[in-house]
């Protein structure tokens, strides 16, 4: 992953992006990363130094939105549902 630190909300977006776009994964704050599975191997999506990177840019997300006073479960899931939504309108555009 070429984000190693959470520095800015703009990072958290990014992250979110590199999750859902370039990983294609079904990203969601709440779920743990050690918890996805490739559904095409049934094994775990992520090594355990994945998991530890990525819980921790994660943690950082939610250290920078208590400072900054920003619900970032919500900007996760904001940026999430429109990174969806647009791929969605990419898929019917093409068909």
């Amino acid at each position: 992953m070429k984000l190693t630190s959470i520095n800015t909300l703009e990072d958290v977006k990014q992250f979110v992006h590199i999750l859902m776009k370039e990983e294609k994964l079904a990203f969601h704050p709440d779920t743990p990363f050690e918890g996805y599975i490739n559904l095409n191997t049934n094994e775990p999506t992520y090594s355990i130094q994945d998991v530890v990177l990525r819980d921790r840019l994660l943690n950082q997300a939610f250290e920078l939105g208590e400072q900054l006073d920003v619900d970032t479960h919500e900007l996760m899931c904001t940026e999430g549902a429109n990174l969806f939504h647009a791929s969605l309108e990419s898929l019917e555009n093409s068909l």
